[in-house]
C-alpha cells in the first residue's frame, strides 16, 4: 500500500506525498494554504477547477499567527487584480494586470532580483514570482496592520531583512477615496477632483473634504435618449478604474473595443488590455468608474471615458492629462499631433470659407439691386 511521508522541500513547501510515486503531485502542500507570507513559486489566486483559493491573511499580532483582520487576494471578478481588504471592506487594489505589471503600480518594473508574472486562463488565475539571482532571498508579507511589503535579504550578509517595495504608500492608494468619477492626485491640494465634464454630487460635502459620494455627469449621455452619438474623452497617465464590473477580450483591437463599447449603453469606458508591444486586447467597464488616480507624465495608462456628444466642442481643457474627445463613428485610436493640426486647420478654414461665400453673395445681391434701381430711375426720367 501507499507509504505517506511529510517532507520540507528546499523551496519552503511542506508536502505530504506517496513514497511510491515521484510525479511531482502532492497529496497536500503548505503552499496551497499561505498565511501572511508569499514565497517564490507560491501562487496568489484561484483554481477554478478545484475551487481552491490561495490568499494572504495577516496575523493577529507578532506573537499570534491566527488570522487577523486583513486579507490580500487575487480577485478574479471581471478582469483580475490584487485587492486588500479589512474584513469585507476594500482597502486597496493594485489595478488590473496590463501585460507588463499592474496599472496602479508604475514603480513595479522588471528587475534583477525577481521575475513576476500573472496567469489568466480558463483553469486558474494567479500572481506568482521567482527569484532571478541565488544571491538574494525575497518574500512578500502582509503585516498585521494591513501593509503589503516585499522584503529582501542578500545571502551571506548579516543585516537581516531589508524593505524593497511597499504597496499603498499614500492617500491616493486608499480605495475609492474620491468616489465614483473622481480622480486622486497626491500632488494636488485637495487630492480629489471630478473628472472633466463631471461635478460633485454634493458640493457642501466636497468643501468639507468628504468625497465619498463622488461625482455625476453634467450632461446625460445621448445613448439614454436612443441616440448613438456619444463620444469618448481620453485620460492619460492614470490608474485604471476598478475592474470587478468589467469585460475583456485578449484579441480585439482598440478600434474594435471602442465599437463594442459604443454599441452598449451600459459601457462607460474602455482601454487597452495589454500595453506591451504597442497595445492590444480590450477592457470594457460597466457602471460607475471607481478608484481612479493620476500619475506623473509617462506613468499609468490611457482610459477612454464615455461622454455626451454635446461635450465634443471643447475649446480649452483645463488638464494637460486630458487629450481629445473622439467621435464614435470614425474612431481610429488616439489622434496624432499631425491629425490634431489638421483638425485645427479645418476648424479655422471652414468657417472662414463660409464667411467669404456669404459676403460674396451679399455683395452680388447688393450690386444687382442697385443696378435695378438705377434702371427704374432712368425709365421714370424718360
Amino acid at each position: 500500500g501507499p507509504v505517506l511521508v511529510a517532507q520540507l522541500l528546499d523551496t519552503g513547501n511542506l508536502v505530504v506525498r506517496d513514497t511510491h510515486t515521484d510525479d511531482g503531485n502532492f497529496l497536500w502542500q503548505s503552499f496551497d494554504y499561505p498565511s501572511d507570507t508569499l514565497l517564490p513559486g507560491m501562487k496568489l489566486g484561484k483554481d477554478f477547477e478545484t475551487g481552491l483559493e490561495r490568499y494572504l491573511s495577516s496575523w493577529k499580532s507578532n506573537d499570534d499567527p491566527s488570522p487577523g483582520d486583513f486579507t490580500f487576494h487575487c480577485d478574479p471578478s471581471g478582469y483580475p487584480q490584487l485587492v486588500m481588504r479589512n474584513g469585507s471592506v476594500e482597502q486597496y487594489r493594485t489595478g488590473p494586470w496590463n501585460g507588463v505589471g499592474f496599472s496602479g503600480l508604475p514603480n513595479l518594473i522588471p528587475n534583477a532580483i525577481y521575475r513576476y508574472r500573472m496567469v489568466i486562463d480558463d483553469k486558474e488565475v494567479y500572481y506568482s514570482y521567482d527569484l532571478i539571482s541565488s544571491s538574494v532571498i525575497s518574500r512578500l508579507i502582509l503585516s498585521q496592520n494591513g501593509v503589503v511589503q516585499r522584503w529582501t535579504w542578500p545571502v551571506g550578509r548579516s543585516q537581516g531583512w531589508v524593505p524593497y517595495l511597499t504597496l499603498a504608500t499614500d492617500n491616493c492608494d486608499t480605495y475609492s477615496l474620491c468616489g465614483a468619477y473622481g480622480t486622486c492626485n497626491i500632488g494636488d491640494s485637495p487630492e480629489c477632483k471630478c473628472l472633466n465634464k463631471f461635478a460633485p454630487k454634493y458640493s457642501d460635502d466636497w468643501a468639507k473634504t468628504d468625497w465619498t459620494n463622488g461625482c455625476f455627469r453634467k450632461t446625460p449621455l445621448d445613448c439614454y435618449n436612443n441616440r448613438s452619438s456619444d463620444g469618448f474623452l481620453t485620460y492619460s497617465n492614470v490608474k485604471l478604474p476598478d475592474t470587478r464590473n468589467s469585460w475583456f477580450n485578449v484579441s480585439m483591437t482598440l478600434d474594435e473595443c471602442q465599437k463594442a463599447c459604443s454599441n452598449n449603453c451600459s459601457c462607460m469606458a474602455y482601454a487597452n488590455l495589454n500595453i506591451s508591444d504597442r497595445g492590444n486586447g480590450c477592457l470594457i467597464w460597466f457602471g460607475e468608474l471607481i478608484d481612479i488616480r493620476d500619475f506623473p507624465d509617462g506613468e499609468g495608462q490611457d482610459v477612454y471615458v464615455r461622454m455626451a456628444s454635446s461635450d465634443s466642442e471643447i475649446v480649452a481643457i483645463p488638464s494637460a492629462r486630458i487629450h481629445n474627445l473622439v467621435g464614435t463613428k470614425n474612431f481610429t485610436g488616439p489622434k496624432s499631433s499631425s491629425n490634431r493640426k489638421k483638425g485645427i486647420a479645418m476648424k479655422v478654414s471652414l468657417p472662414l470659407s463660409v464667411g467669404m461665400l456669404l459676403l460674396g453673395l451679399i455683395l452680388t445681391l447688393y450690386v444687382r439691386k442697385r443696378k435695378k434701381n438705377q434702371l427704374l430711375l432712368k425709365r421714370e426720367g424718360r
